[in-house]
């Protein structure tokens, strides 16, 4: 096989797929060679990604690619100069002006064979669904013994999409007006963040599920991912407005700034760096205290909340970038109840407090 191709186009691809390889062969990207173009596909048997790009190819084939980040780092210094491909035997050489590099390979036939002509629903807008992902995936859990919190939960609903996920101590709720996939899919978080990359990529994307599979498609790149078997909590009464909650409301960007600031000197803990939020009538103050020092800050608040919570400043963090900039409405029962972020908004966050001593 040989062909020409766009170094660091290329090094694009080979980094997009790279997040997919897994262990032994899993850990090398599969080269496609077609007319007219390239397409690389890396997978661990449940994310597969894929990319494609242009090539002037003068004998199509296929073979695989070892250590595709350091592969890619290499070829993405190269610029947009036209980089030879070939591949005989157990080689791969590549070529660009003086640099050359040979590379072993091992029989493609050892790589998995990958089906990813699903038909796809849509196109729906990408940047409504990257952005829609980018307010929900933060709240998922990353512990693999808790497989179906790890999830994004996608539900058919009036004029949308409902985005759901959680790690028991957040909650994340979004809608998005584009068609879904499904009525209901349950697909790991680490396979939505990798389609919400993809929608910086183009316009439009298609998405479907399969009764077992999700298969989204942006631009040149494809994501395939087996979905997670389980039944999903049932987060509904959570989004429930609490009997005789207080509430306040807060410039949103102003209360991300304190908490930052305040979180620095905070004593990291299993809690995560933990902060005090001190609500009155007209204010709250957001304070920490750690190893290095004690630091306070005031922020305006308009509301009828008095009463002090902790919460990880992480969580908070990542509630406030969920909602959106602008005023924040925030429900407050007391410092052992859950915290209710923008009730009834298009995106709406539960925040479980930390119970200090």
């Amino acid at each position: 096989m040989k062909a020409v191709a766009v170094a660091a186009e290329l090094a694009d691809a080979l980094a997009l797929v790279g997040r997919a390889c897994g262990a032994g062969v899993l850990s090398m990207v599969r080269l496609d060679l077609g007319p007219g173009a390239f397409e690389l596909c890396a997978t661990d048997l449940s994310l597969t990604l894929s990319a494609r790009g242009k090539a002037e190819v003068v004998e199509p084939g296929r073979v695989l690619l070892p250590s595709p980040r350091t592969l890619a780092d290499a070829l993405r210094s190269l610029g947009s100069d036209p980089l030879e491909i070939e591949a005989e035997g157990k080689s791969v050489r590549l070529c660009c002006g003086r640099w050359r590099s040979e590379l072993s390979t091992v029989p493609v036939e050892e790589f998995p064979l990958l089906d990813l002509e699903v038909p796809a629903r849509g196109p729906v807008p990408a940047s409504a669904v990257g952005e829609a992902l980018q307010r929900v995936t933060p709240a998922a859990s990353s512990d693999p013994a808790r497989p179906v919190l790890c999830g994004v939960l996608l539900e058919s609903v009036e004029g949308g999409t409902r985005m759901v996920a959680t790690d028991s101590y957040r909650l994340a709720v979004t809608e998005v007006d584009v068609p879904p996939p499904a009525e209901r899919a349950l697909v790991p978080a680490r396979a939505m963040a990798e389609i919400a990359r993809l929608c910086d990529r183009g316009d439009g994307m298609a998405w479907t599920w399969d009764g077992s599979k999700l298969v989204a498609s942006a631009g040149p790149a494809t994501v395939a991912v087996t979905g997670i078997a389980g039944e999903f909590p049932d987060y509904r009464r959570f989004l429930e407005v609490p009997e005789g909650g207080c509430r306040a409301s807060v410039d949103g960007e102003a209360l991300s700034r304190a908490v930052r600031r305040v979180a620095l000197v905070s004593q990291s803990s299993r809690f995560g760096r933990v902060v005090r939020c001190e609500f009155a009538a007209d204010r709250v103050v957001v304070e920490a205290s750690g190893d290095d020092g004690h630091a306070r800050e005031s922020v305006p608040v308009d509301g009828d909340a008095e009463m002090t919570v902790a919460f990880n400043a992480q969580f908070v963090l990542d509630a406030l970038a969920a909602v959106g900039p602008g005023m924040v409405d925030l429900v407050l029962v007391d410092a052992d109840k859950p915290a209710v972020f923008c009730p009834g908004g298009p995106t709406t966050v539960v925040l479980m407090p930390v119970r200090l001593a």
